[in-house]
């Protein structure tokens, strides 16, 4: 697939999460991850799929959200494998030397490339594509609504 010049990311839609605490079977556990995560993955948390961007208001997401860091989703069938699900995240630092910050993610669109592009190679997590999706926050807005 060849990706339109001048194009990072595009948003298609958003899903909503909650942050999770780790689980105790983690395998990067302390030393790698935080003890609170931020994830899509329906391994880890509830995620909630059909907020699109005509239901959420006026503000772009490029204009209200505060980029938190890039997760490596395997796109299963009806479930999203996080790196975290199969501790793959051990692997990854220390393979690559990718690091995880202090929600769980990567920092850097180039590095979740590089991740995503590893976890996919046949053997590493589950047996599906992997790919980097861009985690943001959104602030509240005066009235207790979304920005």
């Amino acid at each position: 697939m060849t990706e339109p010049s001048g194009v990072e990311l595009v948003s298609a839609g958003y899903f909503l999460a909650r942050p999770c605490p780790r689980p105790a079977w983690v395998h990067g556990g302390g030393s790698l991850l935080p003890e609170v995560l931020l994830t899509l993955s329906t391994c880890l948390t509830d995620v909630v799929p059909s907020l699109w961007p005509s239901e959420r208001g006026a503000a772009r997401p490029e204009e209200a959200a505060r980029v938190v860091g890039y997760e490596i989703l395997g796109d299963g069938a009806s479930e999203d494998h996080s790196i975290v699900c199969t501790g793959s995240e051990v692997g990854v630092h220390a393979t690559l030397g990718i690091g995880f910050n202090g929600h769980g993610l990567i920092d850097a669109l180039p590095d979740a490339r590089r991740a995503a592009e590893w976890m996919s190679e046949d053997g590493r997590g589950e047996p599906v594509p992997y790919f980097p999706w861009r985690l943001a926050l959104y602030d509240r807005g005066p009235h207790g609504d979304r920005a």
